[in-house]
């Protein structure tokens, strides 16, 4: 049994919790292939109240008296709000080549790319919005959604700065802020 505990560590297992043991500290249950005859337990380490009866996903970091022991994996949620944030991003590459095609000069290319602009500006309010009405904020779309606007942006200025529409110093100015602050945040 040992042995197959060792291998365990690292690997991603789903628990079915069945309670909390107050002289470790910690919450306890099995795995989700495990019946409640088996002796073995895992351990999961959890600031937060998990209740019984409930299957939470953990990454296996360790041994407890032999027993399995890890923590909440959080996974990686693909909320409505972070797929149009996605697709915002993904229409950067579009802007920039309509940019390039319209080549400085007002026409049809121009104004295909500031529609696309526009639109791209508007997912930024429709996402924001969505995620706050139906409770779909979640710790990457809080990545994503400046790092996507700062994309945008940075794409528009770049095309005006080629066509000298738009200073450079500028553009590093305001490159170095975005820098800045996202460093901050990031410590913060």
């Amino acid at each position: 049994m040992d042995d197959y505990n060792a291998a365990m560590i690292g690997k991603v297992v789903e628990v079915l919790v069945d309670g909390y043991d107050e002289d470790f500290e910690q919450f306890y249950g099995r795995t989700f292939a495990d019946s409640p005859d088996i002796d073995g337990r895992v351990w999961i380490a959890s600031e937060e109240s998990i209740p019984e009866g409930e299957f939470v996903k953990i990454c296996i970091d360790g041994l407890i008296d032999g027993d399995l022991s890890g923590y909440i994996v959080e996974e990686l949620e693909m909320t409505t709000a972070s797929k149009i944030t996605l697709i915002r991003i993904a229409m950067i590459p579009v802007f920039m080549v309509l940019m390039y095609l319209a080549n400085n000069t007002f026409g049809l290319w121009m104004l295909i790319s500031l529609a696309l602009f526009i639109i791209a500006s508007l997912t930024d309010f429709v996402d924001g919005y969505i995620a706050r009405k139906y409770n779909q904020i979640s710790d990457f779309g809080k990545f994503l959604d400046p790092l996507a606007d700062k994309l945008l942006v940075i794409a528009a200025m770049v095309m005006f700065c080629q066509w000298g529409r738009f200073p450079a110093w500028a553009l590093v100015i305001v490159l170095c802020r975005e820098f800045a602050v996202t460093g901050l945040r990031l410590i913060a």
